[in-house]
């Protein structure tokens, strides 16, 4: 029904626009709106133009209301029957009201219909659900329109592809207006679908945004503008709305599934640190895009910390693990309908897809032409190491990794928890048993595993409960008992024979296999799959369904070491080994690659190794994979297994040869210089031998990547010889010139002068050194590029580093040069090298020439200043830190100076790295003072404590803790009521921090500065 603000006369002809209110849930067409309908009628250009109107509909959180959908409907009804004169409507709605009115016009557009709807604002709309909505889930009768506002809801996820599918924002005008003290629509809520335009009322809830008392209200500015605005909305890139497919990858918790991550069986404990840093790549939602690496040791809690993450922002945000094999949108023209985190687990398994993501998303914006993101997206990269080949496939190169680089957060390094006797505490709880001896329980743990894992914790914990003594156990054992309790208890009286253990293995070695494509198998060692007896099989062997595929055991490091020792089954010949192998590089490439370098890394001992890293004997798209995976492998192999690694390379060499393909060569190359980097320090003879075969392989092939491999290794031979054999190193150097000069390559002439870096640092003949810094500087005039000159400065950096002890006047003369090249080029990499220059030489001459120690350091806060660098003004701030260090108490005015200096620069930057060089410097300062003005020192404290308790940040109050220690020595004696009040205080503010986060007492008062 509606209710008529504006009364016609008998007779009065309409006008042509309509204004059409939509309340929301539990709302009413007169409470909601009380003035807004009459501010428009007292409005000399509004009342000309429109009429006003309002909806009104059954609504509220409980009970029996209709759905949302149904209520679009009755607005349908409403516009076609009541209002058919009006051939321009403004919607304008209210927090549910909104969905509603997106509703009814995504399904006109859909359908084809027409549609008289010109324009919409929403006020206070949660376009991408309400979290209050998914608390009354667990209130009785709940209405089907609360149920319909859950984050989560088929409802919401109908709509958003309603509505992208119609491209509504580019036949609508839309626009959303959010509340800032709207505690029941968060602000990202209401930003809508798409918002190219939005706007934050302040001063107002939920409910009062649509409740202005004057025309001077900002509600009604807001919708003045917005009905009088003219033309049509932006036209742009077409979106592809669909989300991508993101799973929480549950299994339900049991005993069988007691170990693995996503059943949550084990409570999360000791990550609070870890939580915060997360939270934080989640925040600053106006950064609309953001990436980040999290690794670490298998077990260590990788993927559980993300699920945990997930879940703890499920109720706001789209996320999960991005499926492996579900539909995906266009990323390029992608449109999140609401803040997403996409979750990628073993990233390096196929870093094209993931490197195809991260280009397309990255630096989304309009100046560009690419369609800007319309919610927050997050993605979040979960593997073993942080950086590596995998990484640099993914971000790219040149301007492509630049533009990815810019939107990366640091990464997160994930260790063993600090303490895991919780764990202990749970399992024993849980068993209902008496808890073991503490610390031999604990030396056990670190015994079988050194970083003491939480996993691992869980093993041992678990076994002990079982009853088995773990005295005399080892890694290796321990996973035995894991897997053969499992194997005693579900998997034989669920009818498991040695062929399904196979079958097992297989699908672990692959990272899972579908059913269907057993049949193409036609293995002896295999079972045929029985749709009767496998699928309750193998969900006791994994506790995942396995119907349409069989699941990987879990965890990755009990799953690898079952698959590993169901090749060492002593029934298999060697030939069924190969053959096994064989299979699974066939049936699955990428993932066995993958399998291949986890179980090398977490189980480098394992006989079997040698088996699964054999070369596939056909097929080259298995081929490739296992020379990707070799290459990889060489970077550890040569240290565990030398032989092993040797007879890798002699695979490859041998696939290389009878492929003949530039592809395998390249592969052998980047494998044989991984394993130089090896030999080059243990058998500096046997690296130039196997830089020989490179340089063989490359003359005779005579290929740009095979040229620049031979490079690479001759860099890294070099890198070593310079100091422990100069003349090799030189002949070295001069070969690769050579090679450069013949092919007149710019990469090759690049490594040229990173190996004359090399043997310029390590050079002690000064003479010789700044002979090869001239052929460098000749060089890079001669072919220009910033590569080059980038290496010259690092050239030049390296022979300061040496000058200065020998020939201050020679070294500042060249830190003068460097200063005048980073002037004409004006490129950041020469600036942040003349700033570690000048940094050195602060260092040095600090205490013997204090004065042009400050004239440097002038120059540097000139610079960073004008440049506002970051690099730089972290440099000037170490430089400072050294400066007043050396300085002593001999100038205590200079250092005074100084110190208000950098307190100037880190309230004009608010920077934490330069607050840091200020709390140190007040260190030292504080320690000079202690001794000769202890008042002054303790009004310097006071300032400290000041600053740590405005910015609430541990490393101020750690310094504030080091310097108030350092003057309580110093008055100990002199002044004993001093010291007194200030071993008070130190309790008084170091108790609430508490120990984990702060550290001992001891590892303050054990900090380097001065007075340590």
């Amino acid at each position: 029904m509606t209710d008529d603000i504006a009364e016609q006369s008998e007779g009065e002809t309409p006008m042509r626009k309509l204004v059409l209110f939509i309340h929301g849930l539990g709302g009413t067409a007169n409470g909601t709106w009380q003035r807004f309908p009459e501010l428009i009628r007292e409005d000399t250009e509004l009342k000309e133009l429109y009429d006003v109107r309002t909806f009104e509909y059954s609504s509220g959180a409980i009970g029996s209301k209709p759905s949302l959908a149904i209520c679009s409907v009755s607005l349908k009804t409403e516009i076609e029957t009541r209002y058919a004169e009006y051939s321009d409507i403004a919607l304008i709605a209210h927090s549910q009201g909104g969905l509603v009115a997106r509703y009814y016009i995504a399904e006109r557009l859909n359908s084809s219909q027409p549609l008289r709807v010109s324009r919409l604002l929403t006020f206070a709309t949660p376009h991408q659900g309400s979290g209050f909505a998914t608390l009354l889930k667990h209130i009785p009768l709940t209405s089907k329109q609360a149920e319909d506002l859950d984050p989560n809801s088929e409802f919401l996820h109908s709509l958003g592809v309603a509505w992208g599918q119609a491209k509504a924002d580019r036949r609508v005008i839309t626009e959303y207006v959010g509340a800032a003290d709207d505690a029941i629509v968060g602000a990202v809520s209401a930003m809508g679908p798409w918002s190219p335009s939005y706007q934050v009322v302040g001063g107002v809830g939920h409910r009062a945004i649509v409740k202005p008392a004057t025309s001077g209200c900002t509600s009604f500015l807001i919708l003045k503008k917005f009905l009088l605005v003219e033309g049509i909305p932006p036209g742009g890139v077409e979106a592809d709305y669909r989300a991508p497919l993101l799973r929480l990858n549950h299994v339900n918790p049991g005993h069988i599934t007691r170990f693995i991550y996503s059943a949550r069986v084990l409570p999360f404990f000791g990550r609070e640190t870890e939580v915060g840093f997360l939270l934080d790549f989640l925040g600053n939602l106006e950064q609309r895009f953001r990436w980040m690496v999290i690794h670490g040791s298998g077990g260590v809690g990788k993927s559980r910390m993300a699920l945990e993450l997930c879940l703890a922002i499920h109720s706001e945000w789209h996320a999960g693990f991005l499926s492996q094999d579900g539909q995906e949108p266009d990323w390029g023209r992608w449109q999140p309908l609401m803040p997403t985190l996409i979750v990628i687990d073993y990233a390096a398994r196929d870093t094209d897809r993931v490197g195809r993501i991260l280009r397309a998303v990255a630096g989304r914006s309009m100046a560009d032409g690419t369609l800007k993101l319309a919610a927050p997206v997050r993605v979040l990269l979960v593997e073993r190491s942080g950086e590596g080949d995998w990484l640099d496939k993914i971000v790219g190169i040149g301007t492509t990794r630049a533009q990815v680089n810019a939107d990366r957060f640091p990464n997160l390094h994930l260790v063993a928890i600090s303490d895991p006797w919780p764990i202990f505490e749970f399992v024993f709880q849980q068993a209902g048993k008496a808890l073991p001896e503490k610390s031999r329980t604990l030396g056990a743990l670190s015994q079988i595993d050194g970083e003491r894992r939480a996993l691992f914790a869980y093993f041992i914990a678990d076994a002990i409960v079982a009853g088995h003594d773990i005295r005399h156990f080892d890694a290796d054992r321990l996973l035995d008992q894991v897997i053969d309790r499992d194997r005693q208890a579900y998997w034989k009286p669920a009818g498991m024979t040695a062929k399904e253990e196979r079958l097992l293995a297989l699908a672990t070695m692959l990272g899972g296999l579908r059913v269907g494509a057993l049949s193409l198998l036609a293995e002896k060692l295999l079972p045929s799959w029985d749709v009767d007896r496998h699928p309750m099989m193998f969900l006791a062997m994994t506790g995942r369904e396995s119907g349409e595929d069989i699941a990987p055991l879990e965890p990755d490091i009990v799953g690898e070491h079952f698959a590993l020792g169901c090749l060492a089954q002593s029934n298999l010949s060697n030939e069924d080994r190969a053959r096994f192998c064989g299979l699974a590089w066939r049936s699955n490439p990428l993932g066995m690659a993958q399998f291949v370098l986890l179980a090398h890394r977490d189980l480098p001992g394992h006989e079997m190794l040698r088996w699964v890293r054999k070369r596939p004997l056909a097929e080259r798209k298995p081929q490739l994979a296992w020379s990707m995976a070799a290459v990889n492998l060489m970077s550890t192999l040569p240290l565990r297994d030398p032989a092993g690694a040797r007879a890798l390379l002699e695979d490859m060499h041998d696939l290389a040869t009878e492929n003949g393909g530039a592809q395998f060569w390249e592969f052998w190359a980047k494998a044989a210089v991984n394993l130089t980097i090896d030999l080059r320090v243990r058998d500096p003879a046997a690296a130039r031998a196997l830089l020989d075969d490179i340089g063989s392989v490359a003359v005779r092939r005579d290929e740009s990547a095979l040229w620049v491999q031979w490079a690479m290794a001759t860099v890294n031979l070099a890198q070593v010889l310079g100091a422990r054999d100069p003349a090799t190193a030189r002949r070295l150097l001069d070969d690769l010139g050579d090679v450069a000069a013949r092919r007149d390559e710019a990469s090759l002439w690049e490594f040229w002068a990173m190996a004359a870096v090399w043997l310029t640092d390590g050079s002690s003949d000064l003479v010789a050194a700044r002979s090869l810094l001239d052929d460098v500087r000749n060089v890079a005039k001669e072919r220009g590029g910033a590569r080059l000159w980038e290496q010259f400065a690092r050239a030049a950096f390296r022979l300061i580093t040496n000058l200065r002890l020998y020939d201050v006047l020679a070294a500042r003369a060249l830190l003068d040069e460097m200063r005048g090249l980073a002037e004409h080029r004006d490129e950041a990499p020469l600036w942040k090298l003349w700033a570690q220059a000048a940094y050195n030489l602060v260092h040095d001459s600090g205490p013997l020439d204090p004065g042009a120690a400050q004239a440097l350091l002038d120059d540097m806060r000139s610079v960073a200043a004008q440049r506002n660098d970051a690099a730089i003004w972290e440099q000037w701030g170490d430089a400072c830190i050294n400066f007043t260090r050396g300085l002593g108490s001999s100038d205590l005015a200079a250092t005074r100076a100084l110190l208000i200096e950098i307190w100037h620069a880190a309230v004009l930057r608010d920077d934490a790295q330069l607050w840091d060089s200020w709390a140190q410097t007040a260190v030292n300062l504080g320690y000079y003072f202690g001794s000769q003005d202890p008042h002054m020192a303790r009004v310097l404290l006071s300032d400290m404590r000041g600053v740590a308790a405005q910015r609430d940040e541990i490393v101020l109050w750690k310094w504030w803790a080091k310097a108030a220690f350092n003057l309580r020595a110093n008055v100990e004696s002199s002044d004993p009521a001093m010291a007194a009040d200030l071993s008070e205080e130190i309790v008084r503010t170091l108790e609430p921090l508490g120990h984990r986060l702060f550290g001992s007492r001891e590892d303050v008062e054990s900090s380097e500065t001065v007075g340590s």
